[in-house]
C-alpha cells in the first residue's frame, strides 16, 4: 500500500503520523518550512486532560515522556483586573474533582519536537504542495513547488489556515475575517519582571479587561474593548532536556481591527501586524496600567508576532475527497484564539483519523465518518470561540457568518 500523506508537520500532522507509526501503518509527511524550529509556533496551549489521555494512547511512549517532561507546571485558577488602574476584580482557585488532573500546559514549540520523537526520518522539510490530483479509485498524487511528485493511497491536509487542500476541496469556502486583531508574544520570568510585575498578576491564568470609553463607545456606535490573556510557564528538567526556554510569561492581546485605523486595507493591516507587533502592542495597551504594562514594555520583541483573526462558520461544508482526501486542524476549522481550544479541537482530529484508518482502513465510508464525526466537534469548538469572542470583545454572537 502506497504511504499515507501529511502535508504540514505542526501538531496534527505530527499526532496523526505518531498515531499511524503505533499500528505500523507507512506514512510520510511534507512540510514546507526548512525545519521543525525555523519560525515563531506561538507559545504556550494547554491540552485538557481526556484529551491527553486519549494523546497518550496515539502515540508512542517516547513522544508522550518527552511531552509531559518538558511540560510547564502551571496552577489551576484565574485572576481578573482592570487594565487601567490594575486593581482585581475577580479571582478564584479552580478546584478540580477528585481524580481529575489539571490541563497539561505545553510550549507549542517543544509539544511539536516531543512529537517529532521517532518518526522525524519521516519528514520531508522544504516541501511546499502546489496541487494534487486524483489517481484511479485508490490512490492520490501529490505535486510539490520544486517539480517533486509522490504518489499516497490518503492525503491529509494539515496544512493550516492557508491550507492548499481545503482551496481544493472547497473552492471559495474561505474562513470570514472576524474584524479582531491579535498580538502574542512572551516575556521571560526574571528578577526584572517580578519586580514590575507582581506576583498576583502572574499566579495563574490572568485577564486584563479595558473597556471603552462611554463617549467613544456612542460615537462609534459600539464598543472596542481590549482583552489580554495572559499566564506564566515554569519548566523543570532542564538538567535533561537542554533546549528548554528560559521560564516566561505568555501573553495574548485581542483587540479591534478599528483601533489601527479604519481606512487601512487588509494588506497594510497585515503588513503592521507582522513588521511592528511589538510597537503595536505597546501602543494599544498605552492607557494601562505600569504594573500590568510592565509586561509588554519587557516582552522579547524578536518573539512578538500580531495577524488578524479569521474563523470558519460552525456548520463546516462538506466536500468530497472521494475517500482519498481529508483534512484535519486548521485546514478546516480554523477558529479565534479568544476560546483557547484551537489545538485541542485539532489533536482531537489527528486522533480520531488515526483511530479510524487503524480499525477500518481507508475507503471512502470510513473517511466520510471521519468527516462527519469531526463536523460535529469542531462546531463545539468554534461555538465556545465565538462565545469568548462575546464576552471578551463584545462581537455578535453569529454563528451563519463568523
Amino acid at each position: 500500500m502506497p504511504p499515507i500523506l501529511i502535508i504540514g508537520a505542526g501538531i496534527g500532522g505530527l499526532t496523526l503520523a505518531q498515531h499511524l507509526s503505533t499500528h505500523s501503518i507507512p506514512f510520510e509527511i511534507y512540510e514546507r518550512d526548512p525545519s521543525l524550529t525555523s519560525r515563531l509556533q506561538g507559545f504556550r496551549l494547554k491540552i485538557p486532560p481526556e484529551t491527553s489521555a486519549r494523546l497518550q494512547q496515539a502515540i508512542t511512549p517516547l513522544a508522550w515522556e518527552t511531552l509531559v517532561r518538558t511540560s510547564a507546571a502551571c496552577e489551576a485558577g484565574e485572576t481578573n483586573l482592570n487594565a487601567v488602574d490594575g486593581s482585581v476584580s475577580a479571582c478564584r482557585r479552580e478546584r478540580l474533582p477528585p481524580g481529575v488532573e489539571a490541563p497539561l500546559a505545553v510550549d507549542r514549540g517543544l509539544l511539536r519536537l516531543a512529537l517529532a520523537e521517532g518518526i522525524v526520518q519521516h519528514v520531508f522539510f522544504g516541501k511546499r504542495l502546489v496541487s494534487w490530483q486524483l489517481v484511479g479509485d485508490d490512490a492520490v498524487k501529490a505535486s510539490f513547488q520544486d517539480g517533486s511528485s509522490v504518489l499516497g493511497s490518503l492525503l491529509v491536509g494539515a496544512d493550516g489556515a492557508r491550507s492548499v487542500i481545503r482551496r481544493g476541496l472547497l473552492p471559495g469556502s474561505e474562513p470570514s475575517d472576524t474584524s479582531i486583531c491579535c498580538i502574542y508574544g512572551k516575556t521571560t520570568l526574571d528578577a526584572v519582571l517580578e519586580a514590575r510585575f507582581p506576583e498576583h498578576h502572574r499566579r495563574w491564568l490572568t485577564v486584563v479587561h479595558d473597556q471603552t470609553p462611554a463617549i467613544q463607545s456612542i460615537i462609534a456606535r459600539r464598543t472596542t474593548p481590549i482583552t489580554m490573556v495572559c499566564e506564566p510557564c515554569r519548566f523543570s528538567n532542564r538538567d535533561t532536556y537542554k533546549h528548554l526556554p528560559a521560564d516566561y510569561v505568555h501573553f495574548g492581546i485581542l483587540f479591534p481591527r478599528s483601533l489601527l485605523g479604519s481606512h487601512l486595507s487588509d494588506h497594510d493591516v497585515d503588513g503592521m501586524l507582522r513588521d511592528q507587533a511589538p510597537e503595536l502592542a505597546l501602543e494599544v495597551t498605552s492607557e494601562w496600567h505600569p504594573s500590568i504594562r510592565s509586561l509588554i514594555e519587557l516582552q522579547s520583541c524578536q518573539l512578538t508576532s500580531g495577524m488578524r483573526v479569521f474563523s470558519a462558520p460552525v456548520q463546516i461544508p462538506v466536500w468530497d475527497g472521494s475517500g482519498r482526501v481529508t483534512m484535519i486542524g486548521d485546514a478546516v476549522h480554523l477558529m479565534s484564539p479568544a476560546g483557547g481550544v484551537g489545538a485541542t479541537a485539532t489533536l482531537e482530529d489527528a486522533i480520531l483519523l488515526g483511530s479510524v484508518i487503524s480499525e477500518k482502513g481507508i475507503s471512502r465510508a470510513s473517511i466520510s465518518s471521519f468527516e462527519q464525526r469531526m463536523r460535529e466537534s469542531a462546531a463545539g469548538y468554534i461555538r465556545r470561540s465565538l462565545l469568548a469572542g462575546n464576552r471578551f470583545l463584545d462581537l455578535p454572537y453569529n454563528e451563519e457568518t463568523s
